[in-house]
């Protein structure tokens, strides 16, 4: 895939410009020089390509490129850090020296320099395994740079030292007990994270080269202070137990084995001074701490990674439920809003009301029909294979204490309590995308990555077929969909990357399949096709895929869908589709774009009740759902999340 490159501008958020329309495989590292009129980027491409960015004048709307983007190396290169100037220089007295930038990864640190107009590579590689052989190749996982000097981690804890200029190798100064995951340099020393703990490093005043001359190091960093990291969570209310993750801390640091727990740290900031920590955990918190009184407290919580579903609580209609990527199930409270920042400013935050953290790694979700308060999840690598998808059954409920009692407990702020209650193993092979059930709630279709629809039967999940959509491709299988009677059943496929559409196929259930193990017929008579589809309605009102046939062909009357997508649609591509009916008042119908903006109309006048233009909210990448979750006399409330940032926006509309 191809991400984008955007440069933003803080507290708003607002889109200053685009470096970058097209980064092949994504971004994985990004950095400035320390006068702030240069950045590069690494990507995740076969050899992890360098791109440099200089702004002439400082406003970085006259952003150029310094050439094509360099060739890195094809091992998994993913740190880069622009080197700060020695110790008696002064960063913009520096400037029109040019900067100096390493890149590190895997068994490599390589040197580049940007002159001008131009990125040049100073000498050869530097090979940890030839610097290092008594500790064999070093993986580095995290950089910073102190006095023009590199600090980088590795894989497993240990910290080094690089003096590039002098052209020493690398230097052990101390050590984590697992992977160092983030490093972060003040005036005379740096911060240190890993799995395990947060630690203080100081360079005593003989490790400091005040000219930034050739002088060794004569003394190993001076550890300062040591913070636990769960003793961290424990004082914002999060118990050891919410965020465990069952992965042996031995084998965390060997590569290939699976990420490292959640409370391990990702990124950190600090203060010149180092009074103040900021880190960010991959349990999406975000902390303040004193290193001075070692108190913590929470600014915010989010997701961890891409967003992979999105539900509403059937009977809390404050309150919805998100699938992460990192393996996280997350109800979210609507109507208990916080305000968290500094002095600077603040921003109202929505407050998390339950988490359950997954062993496996989750892929889609699904409310059980019947029983409001069973949640199904589908998970891959739970079974002996590790090629297999099982299915947990969740409970969701209510906590059987009020918030305030569990806050003077220490459990925490949550109104609901997650648990898996029951496993359904070796459901079918590879991953499912998207789940399914019917209304009645007597059989469920998961849609697998190998092109085909499984069905089963409930509550015994006893397999009754398949239906082979796309087992040979070129199409990828998104989503399916049962008609209300439960007869037809329709598969979507994902959109098509360069003319966006979506291949929609109907399926007769009650006609035997043209193969041994199928489920139903595929309707393939052009007149029949277009009999049934304006036939029937269906059960639910978006689905994984197909932007331009959600909710609306069949949610409001076909004659009037004309209009409003010429009409009031934007030209961007849009990626989500809901209609909500209430009780008393018009439907809304929610957009959401492919460039982040999201839209509410109110049907059928087709009154714009909210416009939210791309970048303001979900700046990274496109809507990944939106809908109205509920009604307050004439006020409601509706939902969005980012496909990619994670951002779960909430907003209240007077109609």
């Amino acid at each position: 895939g191809r991400g984008r490159l955007l440069l933003l501008s803080a507290p708003s958020g607002s889109v200053v410009t685009v470096l970058s329309e097209s980064v092949r495989g994504g971004v994985s590292s990004l950095g400035f020089a320390p006068d702030g009129l240069t950045a590069a980027c690494l990507s995740r491409d076969r050899y992890h390509s360098l791109r440099v960015f200089r702004s002439l004048s400082g406003q970085w709307r006259d952003a150029l490129q310094l050439g094509p983007s360099r060739q890195v190396s094809p091992l998994a290169v993913e740190q880069l850090v622009f080197l700060s100037p020695p110790a008696a220089c002064n960063p913009l007295s520096a400037a029109g020296l040019g900067h100096s930038l390493v890149t590190a990864g895997e068994g490599q640190l390589r040197w580049w320099a940007v002159s001008g107009l131009n990125l040049t590579c100073c000498g050869p590689d530097m090979s940890t395994a030839a610097t290092a052989s008594s500790m064999g190749s070093v993986r580095v996982t995290a950089l910073t740079s102190l006095h023009g000097d590199v600090i980088a981690g590795d894989t497993d804890g240990h910290i080094f030292v690089w003096q590039v200029r002098a052209g020493r190798g690398l230097l052990p100064i101390g050590s984590h007990g697992g992977r160092v995951s983030a490093l972060r340099a003040f005036t005379d020393g740096f911060v240190s994270a890993s799995c395990d703990s947060l630690i203080t490093w100081q360079l005593s005043a003989a490790s400091i080269r005040p000219d930034g001359g050739p002088a060794a190091l004569s003394v190993a960093a001076r550890l300062v202070r040591q913070f636990a990291l769960p003793i961290l969570l424990s004082q914002i209310g999060k118990t050891a137990e919410l965020y465990k993750h069952r992965v042996n801390p031995s084998d965390i640091c060997k590569p290939g084995t699976p990420p490292p727990p959640v409370q391990f740290v990702t990124s950190l900031s600090v203060d010149p001074q180092c009074r103040r920590i900021l880190l960010a955990t991959s349990a999406s918190v975000c902390m303040a701490l004193s290193a001075d009184s070692g108190r913590c407290e929470k600014l915010g919580e989010g997701h961890g990674g891409r967003v992979l579903g999105l539900l509403a609580l059937p009977w809390d209609p404050l309150a919805v439920l998100t699938l992460c990527a990192d393996g996280a199930v997350r109800v979210w409270d609507l109507s208990r809003p916080t305000l968290a920042g500094s002095s600077s400013g603040s921003a109202l935050q929505t407050q998390l009301a339950g988490v359950l953290r997954l062993e496996h790694s989750p892929s889609a979700m699904a409310w059980l029909p019947g029983n409001a308060h069973r949640l199904l999840v589908a998970v891959s690598g739970a079974d002996a294979d590790g090629a297999s998808t099982a299915l947990l059954e969740l409970s969701v409920e209510p906590s059987s204490s009020g918030p305030e009692q569990e806050m003077q407990a220490g459990k925490g702020e949550f109104r609901y309590q997650l648990a898996v209650s029951r496993r359904q193993h070796n459901l079918c092979r590879g991953s499912v995308r998207a789940l399914q059930l019917s209304l009645d709630g007597g059989s469920l279709l998961a849609c697998g990555d190998d092109g085909c629809v499984h069905v089963f039967l409930l509550p015994h999940f006893s397999r009754l077929g398949q239906l082979s959509v796309y087992p040979e491709g070129p199409w990828q299988l998104a989503g399916a969909d049962y008609s209300l009677d439960s007869r037809f059943v329709r598969t979507f496929s994902e959109p098509d990357p360069l003319t966006g559409k979506v291949d929609v196929n109907l399926w007769d259930m009650l006609s035997s399949g043209s193969s041994a193990g199928e489920a139903g017929q595929r309707v393939s008579h052009p007149l029949d096709l277009e009999n049934q589809r304006d036939a029937h309605e269906w059960v639910s009102c978006s689905s994984a895929a197909a932007p331009e046939v959600r909710a609306v062909s069949y949610e409001v009357p076909p004659g009037d869908i004309g209009s409003a997508r010429t009409g009031r649609l934007r030209a961007a591509r849009t990626t989500s589709v809901s209609v909500s009916r209430p009780s008393q008042g018009p439907p809304l119908v929610c957009a959401g774009y492919g460039d982040g903006g999201v839209q509410v109309f109110a049907y059928p006048a087709l009154e714009v009740a909210l416009d939210c233009v791309g970048g303001c909210v979900h700046a990274r990448g496109p809507v990944f759902a939106v809908f109205a979750s509920c009604e307050q006399g004439s006020s409601r409330t509706v939902v969005s999340v980012g496909a990619l940032d994670g951002v779960l926006a909430v907003w209240r509309l007077t109609l």
